[in-house]
């Protein structure tokens, strides 16, 4: 079983489906449809991330190397919890930028869909857990990311 230990930022357990990106996240980029009104949940629009461009992230445990964008960001992650449309967790493979965190801090605090995250992973990250493999986060006062099963 492979396993990391990182920093909680947003606590809570969850399980579920990875989607691995080698590179940053451009928030805005990636959820803008699903903020418009898509019901279905939310695809990446990033036409430059090849790993994740038009696949769901709703429900999703999002490995990425870091997040990039506007100062939008952080709404744009309290936007996507109030709509139920957020991946589940975020992981970071270095520390989680602070318009990231804050969004994610306030979906935690103004409504009832966490996004759990852990950021100081390290890069290997990106190397351990496999696009659609399923894996376990428990974030509390430390937080472990591990792989509960192979494809």
């Amino acid at each position: 079983m492979r396993e990391l230990v990182g920093r909680t930022v947003i606590g809570g357990d969850c399980r579920s489906e990875a989607i691995v990106s080698r590179r940053p996240f451009n928030t805005l980029a990636s959820f803008f449809p699903a903020l418009i009104g898509n019901p279905d949940g939310a695809f990446c629009a990033d036409r430059f991330n090849e790993d994740t461009f038009g696949r769901l992230l709703t429900g999703l445990i999002l490995c990425i190397p870091t997040a990039v964008g506007s100062t939008s960001g952080g709404a744009v992650w309290e936007h996507l919890a109030r709509l139920r449309l957020a991946p589940a967790a975020v992981l970071c493979a270095g520390q989680i930028d602070s318009i990231t965190a804050a969004g994610l801090a306030i979906a935690a605090t103004w409504t009832d869909y966490p996004i759990v995250a852990v950021d100081e992973l390290g890069a290997s990250l990106l190397d351990t857990f496999l696009t659609g493999e399923i894996i376990a986060v428990s974030a509390g006062i430390s937080a472990r990311v591990q792989r509960e099963d192979s494809r």
